[in-house]
């Protein structure tokens, strides 16, 4: 479980830029990176480039908002870089999805691994 702030997120709820405010406030959250670490099926270590999320599902209570995100990013597979390794860094598809809590009072978001 991971807790930030997400004013922007929680001010675009009912608007249409949602999709895309979600996604840039996950996406610079410093410990999104190891939400994604953590959900890895096949790679080693999770790229930060082309990660793209989908909207599942929302909802709005009196005193929270609950949205539930898919995630599309990649992972990699280092070779170990020695002089004669001919392999190099392998790229695998990834998918997860969590699920976000966040308080309509203070902004404060948890974050799930579902």
């Amino acid at each position: 479980m991971n807790s930030f702030t997400m004013k922007n997120t929680l001010s675009h709820f009912d608007s249409a830029q949602l999709p895309a405010v979600l996604q840039n406030e996950l996406v610079c959250y410093s410990d999104f990176l190891k939400i994604l670490q953590g959900s890895m099926q096949q790679g080693n270590y999770a790229l930060p480039d082309g990660i793209k999320t989908s909207i599942l599902s929302k909802f709005m209570s009196q005193t929270y908002v609950t949205i539930n995100v898919s995630i599309f990013y990649k992972s990699a597979i280092n070779g170990c870089q020695c002089a004669d390794d001919p392999s190099s860094a392998v790229e695998f598809h990834e998918y997860c999805e969590i699920g976000i809590e966040i308080s309509r009072e203070t902004a404060n978001a948890i974050i799930t691994v579902k």
